[in-house]
């Protein structure tokens, strides 16, 4: 695990593929959507590299899975 995490392997595969590695969850985007509206103030922290995170947001966001730019999850989300 510790290689395919330091050499890349393990996020190439699931960029590639996210619908083969992840589940969305459809109550995601309204519960973000809901405490926006509330008037919090939220922000994603990751050691992920920006690629990879948009990648996966982008999927559990959208549903949309693809090339990196190919939707903008920061659209969804406001910012």
């Amino acid at each position: 695990m510790d290689l395919c995490h330091r050499d890349g392997s393990l996020k190439q595969s699931v960029a590639a593929d996210p619908e083969k590695y992840m589940h969305p969850d459809l109550r995601l985007a309204p519960t973000l959507d809901m405490l926006r509206a509330a008037g919090k103030k939220l922000f994603l922290a990751t050691n992920s590299q920006w690629d990879f995170t948009n990648v996966v947001m982008n999927f559990l966001l959208t549903g949309a899975a693809g090339p990196v730019g190919k939707t903008g999850f920061k659209q969804e989300t406001g910012t």
